[in-house]
């Protein structure tokens, strides 16, 4: 059984964005060797993020991002069990919704996930 974990932070206004780049370059990496994949939605002041993968390793994760200090007002919105991966087919996407229409991250999100929509 795996774990997905959904929640929300604020980044702090003066982090500039190469630092977070960077940030969520050393989070694939870390979340690559903790078989974790999901979802990371940014829109220049918030997160919101989609986190699955073995229950440890996803508690970890949070953990370690509940204690950055880049990070503030994180608010747990979901955890939840599943017997497979929603999004098996992203390692960790980013996606800047400063970049991108909405309705075309939502379909990029859409394309990533491999659980069956009805």
């Amino acid at each position: 059984m795996l774990t997905t974990l959904i929640y929300r932070s604020h980044i702090r206004d003066d982090e500039p964005v190469k630092k977070i780049e960077e940030m969520v370059s050393i989070a694939n990496r870390r979340n690559m060797r903790s078989d974790v994949t999901g979802i990371l939605l940014f829109n220049g002041s918030h997160f919101f993020q989609l986190l699955e993968g073995p229950e440890e390793q996803v508690q970890m994760i949070y953990w370690a991002i509940c204690q950055d200090p880049r990070h503030y007002n994180i608010v747990e919105l979901l955890c939840d069990y599943a017997p497979a991966r929603r999004f098996g087919k992203a390692g960790m996407e980013l996606f800047d919704l400063r970049l991108h229409e909405r309705d075309d991250v939502l379909q990029a999100v859409f394309d990533k996930g491999t659980s069956n929509f009805s």
